[in-house]
């Protein structure tokens, strides 16, 4: 996969319906190639963004995974999340929906949207990237139902209408409606399993937190919370974005630096004492998190 197509991703509504909250319209992939690497350039946006796919394929992704979408895929983000998305195929064809939530009200008419979308909100409140809902697969019977609404929506985009007049809040309350049926919301167990993970991980790390002078390996800490060395590569990298080793070090260097602010101890007895077994590790992982010698920190001081 060295090229790719690139869909437009709109900055702000176009066309006259900022005033009113959405934007719409059914493309085609531009025709220019990008490289993969522009093509992955994450970006977010202040309103939401729904892709329905209906010939091609695309690849949509984040700074963890991504997942390759075609003919009947969709996805729906919420404001601020960073998110790419690509064309993998030059004539791939896609829906864009863009809106704000303040167009749909809380009131009984949109209750249904309006739930859906707090939910999404909360799904993704939490900023883990493994959380995120790639692909949203659709049946075709919600398929042909969608397109319909789409393109009564395109028609409506178009007449000079202000919210009052306007069927889009209507519209798009119908086409949420249907994504709520089929969105794939963890369920209790994987929500259940996510916090359980999430306090292994705070339990590890509290423990390096108070032990950074031992001789702490990761093997080793998994097997005492019984998890497996992958699992806890999987949580560091998730909550902290860094491995476990890269942590240790940094709290180990970060107490370092305290002592040699604090104490007349000698730069040797400070490796020992915040668990380094030799000088030229310490001298070494100090330099790269602090950007200078233990000599030079301590000289500054």
């Amino acid at each position: 996969m060295n090229d790719a197509y690139p869909i437009r991703i709109h900055s702000r509504f176009i066309q006259g319906r900022e005033s009113i909250g959405y934007f719409t319209q059914f493309k085609k992939a531009e025709s220019f190639l990008l490289t993969n690497s522009t093509a992955r350039t994450l970006h977010n946006h202040d309103y939401y963004q729904f892709e329905l796919i209906t010939k091609g394929r695309i690849l949509h992704g984040n700074s963890a995974n991504s997942e390759i979408l075609g003919e009947g895929d969709s996805f729906i983000i919420p404001p601020g999340t960073p998110h790419f998305l690509t064309a993998l195929e030059e004539n791939t064809y896609t829906y864009t929906l863009l809106f704000y939530k303040s167009l749909l009200s809380p009131n009984v008419s949109f209750n249904v949207a309006y739930d859906f979308l707090e939910h999404l909100d909360h799904l993704y409140s939490s900023g883990d990237s493994d959380s995120m809902i790639l692909k949203v697969p659709i049946p075709q019977s919600s398929m042909e139902d969608l397109q319909f609404l789409l393109d009564v929506l395109i028609k409506e985009a178009a007449l000079p209408l202000d919210k009052a007049d306007s069927m889009a809040p209507s519209l798009i309350s119908c086409i949420l409606t249907i994504l709520k049926r089929v969105f794939p919301f963890p369920s209790a167990n994987d929500i259940k399993a996510r916090n359980e993970t999430l306090n292994y991980a705070l339990a590890c790390i509290d423990y390096i937190n108070q032990n950074y002078m031992l001789h702490i390996k990761e093997p080793e800490l998994a097997s005492q919370f019984n998890i497996s060395v992958s699992t806890l590569t999987k949580m560091f990298n998730s909550l902290l974005g860094m491995g476990f080793n890269e942590y240790l070090n940094r709290k180990r260097i970060e107490n370092a630096a305290d002592l040699m602010r604090s104490s007349s101890m000698s730069i040797t007895q400070i490796a020992y004492a915040v668990g380094y077994s030799d000088t030229t590790t310490f001298f070494r992982n100090f330099k790269a998190c602090m950007k200078v010698s233990p000599t030079e920190y301590r000289r500054s001081l």
